[in-house]
């Protein structure tokens, strides 16, 4: 029996603990019947321990707790600044053990991160569940699939790991090994009336994968373009061939979520749920499928839920099922309301009557809906961000967009590489040495965080000054304003805003004027 620690890292310092660590969560489940395994999870307990100093004394104390054969961190990209923290203070207290590192921040990029952090013993890629199964069952790292490991100074990456088809061959996540009573003081959200409302709210994640390839979108579970971008298109091939199709989106059966609602809510006490799948939408039969199981069996009675969705995918039909079902409110990235930066920049395969068509069928229905947007798109200019700005107030939506950033594994990293690594070391060129690179992608790393803080951008329009003064704009819907930073700045916007411009105004006032 192997001994192992998992490590949750804080995360979104600037809110509460308000998520539970659910891919922490679902390592733990996997193997937690035939191995001792403990979670420290220091996102929740910064809710407790407010000193940083405290918190790094408890880190300690679970390390020290017992002799780890295995110490694993995960995490995303954002979360970087905090496991460089963690991993010295691992392998400092625990030299015996091996130290496994899996989620985002190293499945994108494993190479460059594991050359980056040299206490790292072997890295889980993409889905972890049954290679971390694989790990602790002691199997030979040549032979376990999916990982990244160390031997002789040298790094060596094995065949990878098909993704996981059946979905409900999981687990549900280790609930009672989190610090669920943490997260319970955190639970009201303004998703819905409904979910402010809720005393006991967990969140389940019932997909992996989304059928939409945004070029801005790190998947949960490793989508067919994150394959694709680590392995090349010949190698998905094969494994198509061996494994069957890498689909992009794998559902769990709509008895597998039904059931696991109602062990949350029999065992936990739970009476909200944020459904977490990337879009739910998406399969508008299984949308079905799942909301008539959940009204046969009273969900909706014993819980209310919030979703992501998905703005092309969502009719009246759907979302009155949905509603009957428990469903309160909706969310889905709009990301931007200009048709342009949705199909050139985005690759979103959705369009600006798109949302409309969604706001307004969730109105009819009785479904909250909720947008997301975001700024700094590669192309996007002035009319670009007058499109959505002018959404927005036409919608009466209340929004804060996020600064698109170019996560570690997408298209737009692949894209802008050496852009976004020039701002943090402007020598680089395509020709620059891989250990300059290196120490420029560190700096990027240490200082990314939630898209709601400014990080490297894409934006090939604005820089970093202009694009915060233009989030601040947009989130006034202060259209006279911007108009009037575009005059400010040389830029030119269409006609079409003419009427909102002071300055444009003030010339065409002149003008006619002169005519009379």
């Amino acid at each position: 029996m192997a001994k192992c620690l998992l490590i949750h890292v804080p995360v979104r310092l600037f809110d509460s603990p308000r998520h539970i660590p659910l891919s922490v969560g679902m390592l733990a489940a996997m193997v937690k019947d035939r191995h001792e395994v403990a979670i420290c999870d220091l996102n929740a307990m910064r809710d407790i321990y407010k000193n940083p100093d405290d918190l790094q004394d408890y880190l300690l104390e679970c390390l020290r707790l017992t002799k780890w054969d295995y110490i694993g961190v995960s995490g995303l990209s954002t979360q970087y600044r905090e496991i460089k923290k963690v991993l010295p203070v691992a392998r400092k207290t625990n030299p015996q053990a091996t130290i496994l590192a899996g989620g985002g921040w190293v499945s994108s990029i494993p190479q460059e991160m594991l050359e980056l952090n040299s206490d790292i013993d072997i890295a889980c890629i993409n889905e972890g569940d049954y290679t971390f199964q694989e790990i602790l069952d002691g199997k030979s790292p040549s032979d376990i699939k999916g990982i990244y490991y160390k031997e002789n100074g040298q790094y060596i990456a094995t065949e990878p790991r098909p993704l996981v088809e059946n979905m409900d061959s999981l687990p549900y996540p280790a609930y009672d090994l989190m610090e669920l009573s943490i997260y319970f003081k955190h639970s009201k959200t303004n998703e819905s009336l409904e979910m402010a409302q809720c005393n006991r709210r967990l969140d389940i994640v019932a997909e992996r994968g989304c059928p939409r390839q945004c070029t801005f979108c790190q998947h949960l579970g490793g989508s067919r373009w994150d394959l694709v971008i680590q392995l090349g298109k010949d190698k998905v091939r094969e494994m198509d061939k061996e494994y069957g199709f890498q689909s992009p989106a794998r559902w769990n059966s709509p008895k597998y979520i039904t059931e696991q609602f109602l062990h949350i809510h029999d065992t936990y006490g739970v009476d909200g749920v944020l459904l977490m799948d990337e879009n739910l939408c998406s399969n508008k039969k299984r949308v079905f499928s799942v909301c008539d199981m959940f009204i046969s069996e009273g969900i909706g009675k014993k819980m209310k839920w919030f979703a992501l969705g998905d703005s092309a995918s969502v009719d009246d039909d759907m979302l009155l099922k949905m509603r009957e079902a428990g469903c309160t409110g909706l969310s889905y990235g709009g990301e931007s309301a200009s048709d342009r930066v949705l199909l050139k920049d985005i690759g979103k395969g959705v369009t600006r009557q798109h949302h409309q068509n969604a706001i307004d069928a969730m109105k009819r229905t009785g479904i909250r809906p909720l947008m997301t947007f975001m700024l700094g798109n590669p192309n996007e200019d002035i009319d670009d961000i007058c499109e959505t700005v002018e959404f927005w107030i036409r919608n009466n939506i209340e929004c804060f967009p996020f600064i698109c950033v170019a996560y570690p594994g997408t298209k737009l990293y692949v894209d802008y590489k050496d852009f976004l690594l020039q701002q943090y070391d402007p020598t680089i060129t395509a020709l620059s040495s891989h250990e300059k690179k290196l120490k420029a992608l560190e700096a990027w790393h240490m200082e990314m965080d939630d898209a709601t803080e400014m990080t490297a951008h894409v934006s090939q329009i604005f820089n970093t000054v202009e694009l915060l003064g233009l989030q601040q704009l947009m989130y006034h819907k202060d259209l006279k304003r911007i108009l009037r930073f575009a005059h400010d700045t040389g830029r030119k916007h269409s006609p079409k805003w003419n009427i909102y411009c002071p300055t444009c105004t003030k010339v065409g006032e002149i003008l006619a004027g002169n005519n009379n």
